[in-house]
């Protein structure tokens, strides 16, 4: 047991040390008693602390004099000459007191000896202890600064850190009786710490006034500063900072036989940052992955409400529109050619759609015309007077995509010579549209969301962003809705895309409308801009209406002028493309027919082939009408009226 042997007047006496204070002074409630003048009633206490023993001055009037010099708290050390009076009480730690006990007889020798360093190791056992269980981060900067002043009687503690941005930062600075310093940034020896970066070794100094590293330091010499211990951080190949202790009262407080000890203890305090730094990073991260999770899936849930709400609106439009077939169209539709009730239903909706200002998305198959209702609901739209761009997503290299949507500044890859406007910042104000969209790459997709979302872009190379306002009409023949099943198209870039949506009919479901197109490409095959005069017999024209042109019009388009180019002056049957000359007609319409309109001969076709249609969805269905419209993709009112119209009617009525 730790004990101190106290002289005083000729004699000498030990005074154990035990878990409670000790209290050492000439009052009568004082442990330790001891008479003089200069003695106070209670003089100092000397207690157990978790890495040793302990004194504190108590206040006493002539002050507590460790190894010749005034001290306020001190942890001791065995041999430490404790004046108080005309006493002198030396501090003897267990390991000394056994030893001076066997000396003298007083005990029988131990068989095993201690380790010279148990003492030592036990107390950075104790401290390393306290370390590992604490998990608060800024908890352990407090705690890192108050063992190490325990482990080595310093009177102030600083730890300074190194920032993301490499400068220095004040984070702990305790005293020795475990209070924050106040304005820490001004009480330490910049000196100090410069030298310890300069060389990457612990500085230690008995007497920072006449060591000569410090020689004109005038934070040293201001401070007035006497005992000074820094040491640099280091973890896993990473320079943290410093730990940095001082005391301003006393000399050679930190020994060069301490330096082991409290280099090990930063070692592992350096250790207990670096994972506390990773461990925070994790948590900041996986807190950011979840409120980025959150947000994702909310915007999701609402674009998903407002996709749902746009639909359901104009699935109502599209039944009010085929109920009231006669209302004339609002815009001119040029270059839209057909009268048939699938496109004029299409149109109608279209009416709707150009008036307001969010994403469309246009689908069919190729060939339906998708650019041309893009085109119409541009120029008949508010952003008519301004700029219509059109990017097929398909036809662009992977490596130049995005360069060509944003643009890009000189030096920004190879080839960029100068600073280069993307289709975006061509577009604005107006529309762009984006056709083949669902053949954008998934890496892409992203940037135009982000695009989409904030209205800003920034040029390939660029460091500064860019608004735009622009409408976006985009176009596919693919599945989306499959696509984001399958993870080949963005789900959050669908909904942005999807607000409206267009459907168009191929051109086997308005077959009526094929004499018409035939007129039309007709005259688009004149020559030097004269009228040809060429025409298309009967035979030729229902072969034509009869064929499903799985190119839809733009096949149609070809097969025409193909046979302008083919005839003389009559487009005969013998001009056609062998697939369309030796199809199957639909039934009812013979090769023979003649002294009818021809307008009349295909809507015959039309019907014969619509009769049939409807009646096989019947059957499919059970003669449920709910469940047949549904297969048809026709509203159930539209679908009343066709079985109306084309007299179907269940077996046996």
């Amino acid at each position: 047991m730790a004990r101190l042997l106290v002289e005083q007047g000729g004699s000498t006496r030990y005074v154990e040390l035990g878990d409670r204070p000790l209290r050492a002074g000439s009052g009568k409630a004082c442990e330790l008693l001891v008479e003089g003048e200069g003695v106070s009633r209670e003089h100092f206490v000397v207690e157990r602390s978790p890495t040793g023993w302990r004194l504190r001055d108590a206040g006493s009037g002539g002050g507590t004099r460790i190894n010749g010099s005034l001290v306020a708290a001190r942890r001791l050390r065995s041999g430490d000459r404790i004046e108080i009076g005309d006493a002198v009480l030396t501090f003897q730690d267990a390991r000394t007191a056994r030893a001076a006990a066997v000396a003298a007889k007083r005990m029988p020798p131990v068989e095993t000896p201690a380790r010279p360093a148990a003492e030592d190791v036990r107390r950075l056992k104790t401290t390393l202890r306290a370390l590992a269980s604490e998990t608060d981060g800024r908890k352990l900067l407090a705690l890192i600064v108050d063992q190490v002043i325990s482990l080595t009687g310093a009177e102030r503690g600083f730890l300074i850190l190194r920032g993301a941005e490499g400068r220095f930062e004040m984070v702990a600075a305790r005293t020795l009786d475990r209070e924050n310093v106040r304005r820490p940034g001004l009480k330490i020896s910049r000196a100090v710490a410069a030298e310890v970066a300069r060389t990457g070794n612990p500085l230690l100094t008995t007497n920072a006034q006449a060591d000569a590293r410090l020689r004109g330091s005038s934070s040293v010499s201001g401070m007035k500063l006497r005992s000074v211990l820094c040491l640099p951080l280091n973890a896993r190949g990473r320079f943290l900072g410093f730990l940095y202790m001082d005391h301003r009262f006393e000399d050679g407080v930190f020994r060069a036989d301490d330096l082991e000890l409290v280099e090990a203890f930063a070692d592992q305090a350096a250790v207990a940052l670096e994972d506390q730094r990773v461990l925070s990073e994790l948590r900041e991260r996986t807190a950011e992955l979840a409120r980025s999770k959150e947000r994702v899936e909310e915007l999701d849930r609402l674009l998903e409400k407002q996709v749902d709400r746009q639909q359901q609106e104009l699935d109502e439009v599209r039944t009010l529109l085929r109920d009231r077939s006669d209302r004339p169209l609002k815009y001119d539709y040029e270059g839209i050619v057909g009268n048939s009730d699938a496109l004029r239903d299409v149109l109608r909706l279209v009416d709707h759609v150009t008036d307001t200002a969010v994403p469309v998305l246009v689908l069919g198959e190729s060939g339906t015309g998708k650019e041309l209702v893009a085109r119409a609901i541009h120029r008949n739209g508010p952003r008519g007077p301004r700029n219509f761009v059109t990017e097929n997503c398909a036809a662009i290299p992977a490596s130049l995509i995005e360069s060509v949507m944003f643009g890009h500044v000189k030096g920004a890859f190879t080839g960029a010579d100068r600073d280069r406007e993307g289709l975006f910042e061509l577009a604005d104000g107006g529309t762009m549209f984006l056709d083949e969209i669902g053949e954008l790459p998934l890496g892409m997709q992203v940037k135009l969301l982000r695009v989409l979302e904030s209205g800003e872009l920034r040029r390939v190379g660029g460091k500064t962003t860019r608004n735009v306002d622009v409408r976006v009409i985009s176009a596919t023949n693919r599945d989306l809705a499959k696509m984001v099943a399958d993870g080949a198209f963005r789900e959050d870039l669908y909904y942005r895309i999807n607000v409206l949506q267009v459907r168009l009919p191929p051109l086997r479901e308005r077959r009526e409308d094929v004499p018409e197109l035939v007129a039309h490409f007709l005259r688009a095959g004149a020559t030097d801009g004269e009228d040809h005069g060429k025409t298309v017999t009967d035979e030729a024209l229902r072969l034509l209406a009869g064929y499903d042109w799985p190119g839809n019009v733009r096949q149609l388009r070809n097969e025409v002028l193909r046979a302008v180019a083919l005839s003389e002056h009559v487009i005969l049957p013998e001009v056609l493309s062998e697939e369309i000359r030796t199809q199957s007609l639909p039934r009812g319409v013979s090769r023979g027919e003649a002294g009818r309109a021809l307008k009349d001969i295909v809507q015959d076709a039309v019907d014969d082939l619509e009769r049939r249609l409807v009646s096989q969805a019947l059957r499919d269905a059970g003669w449920r009408k709910t469940v047949a419209a549904r297969a048809l993709q026709v509203s159930r009112p539209t679908l009343d009226a066709k079985i109306k119209r084309l007299g179907v009617r269940r077996p046996g009525e």
